[in-house]
């Protein structure tokens, strides 16, 4: 087994990984508007056993590679979090911790996480070809309402987020047949030991090259090395 950063899931929030993306054939006619329809499972986890906050799961398509550059930033995001289209999904969950099942990141250190399965129904509307397909994952926090007959209105809430996650589809026209997985070259406090992989978000610092996080932070963070590997997530 390899061993994950324990720092990835050191979250108030439920933690997104994308298990699977599959591809649904969909029959085309010449002269209409494309359509592709995608189902992307995603696996919810938590260290907490009895975690019963309710909390929201994006699942989003980013089809412009000018888009994905920016989907690191928290406004952005919770833009995502406030929207609602074919591509772009919203879902409330609030029974995590029932029907889940144990699962372990990390061989040396206290590594039990309660994951559940969600799987999210996309369509893709186009004229032309799809050129750019990544998916956006995140979750964010919001209030119990006291209300239950109140239509939930995520639009009116303040959103706090946690890491977003992004798996690239398509590229210049074609399905992605490698991923890149990131392994820690430093070994840091808080977030593990050098080999350690990292699924969160990455930045490329000018001088030490990539790191660990969205954006550089002034707490230590490790540097990571990039491996590709064969596409096992797309189907």
């Amino acid at each position: 087994m390899l061993n994950i950063s324990p720092a990835v899931f050191n979250s108030s929030l439920p933690v997104p990984l994308i298990k699977e993306i599959r591809i649904i054939p969909v029959e085309q006619k010449q002269e209409q508007i494309k359509q592709l329809n995608i189902v992307v499972d995603v696996v919810v986890s938590t260290k907490k056993p009895n975690y019963n906050n309710a909390f929201n799961l994006n699942v989003s398509a980013v089809m412009s590679p000018r888009d994905e550059k920016y989907v690191n930033r928290p406004e952005v995001l919770a833009k995502y979090a406030k929207s609602s289209s074919s591509i772009i999904k919203n879902i409330k969950i609030d029974n995590l911790a029932k029907n889940v099942s144990t699962q372990y990141f990390n061989k040396d250190v206290d590594s039990a996480l309660y994951s559940k399965v969600i799987s999210v129904p996309l369509t893709l509307q186009t004229i032309s070809n799809i050129r750019h397909l990544s998916i956006l994952c995140f979750t964010n926090s919001i209030s119990n309402r006291q209300d239950s007959n109140t239509p939930f209105n995520l639009a009116a809430q303040a959103v706090s987020t946690g890491r977003p996650i992004l798996e690239k589809v398509i590229q210049q026209g074609s399905v992605s047949r490698q991923s890149a997985v990131f392994k820690m070259t430093d070994t840091v406090a808080g977030y593990g030991k050098e080999g350690d992989v990292w699924v969160g978000p990455v930045h490329l610092h000018p001088r030490n090259g990539l790191m660990a996080e969205a954006q550089h932070v002034d707490r230590p963070h490790p540097g990571l090395s990039m491996v590709m590997l064969p596409n096992q997530k797309i189907k």
